[in-house]
């Protein structure tokens, strides 16, 4: 693969457990001028967004959480919002996206219309959901970050 633009540098952080089927994608972005950080918990999730700058955010609704989430309470909110544990983590991490102008793509296998007005209910735009399904190319990825980012 050939980098169409190496003057792009934005700087992406995405949260979901199932990194390892990301792996062409997060390729695909690299190859293309973007630096892209994976994360597969929750927890580390909010202290990167609350102490390092990103150009985006990207965000699984659904992760399973970890002993240390437990531990924290992301089980027990995540529960009571029917397991959807991304939406925990939108709640925590929102005054610092906002903050930082940092935009948030919600990218999930397992969207429906309760889960994405519980985040519009938030304070995120309808926009910012997508089903991994609708994105099926690492192309189509690409398309939608640019469009994000381009509005941001």
């Amino acid at each position: 693969m050939t980098n169409e633009n190496p003057t792009r540098t934005h700087k992406i952080l995405w949260i979901d457990e199932d990194g390892h089927i990301l792996e062409p994608y997060l390729e695909f972005l690299e190859a293309n001028g973007y630096k892209v950080e994976m994360c597969d918990n929750l927890s580390k999730g909010e202290k990167l967004v609350q102490s390092e700058k990103f150009d985006l955010v990207i965000l699984d609704v659904m992760i399973t959480p970890t002993e240390e989430e437990e531990k924290n309470a992301y089980t027990t909110e995540a529960a009571d919002l029917g397991m959807q544990s991304g939406l925990v983590f939108f709640k925590r991490v929102k005054s610092y996206l906002e903050k930082s102008k940092t935009p948030l793509l919600v990218l999930t296998q397992r969207i429906g219309l309760e889960i994405r007005d519980k985040f519009v209910a938030e304070g995120l735009p309808q926009s910012a959901f997508a089903r991994k399904s609708d994105l099926p190319t690492v192309r189509h990825v690409l398309e939608k970050l640019e469009e994000i980012l381009a509005g941001k």
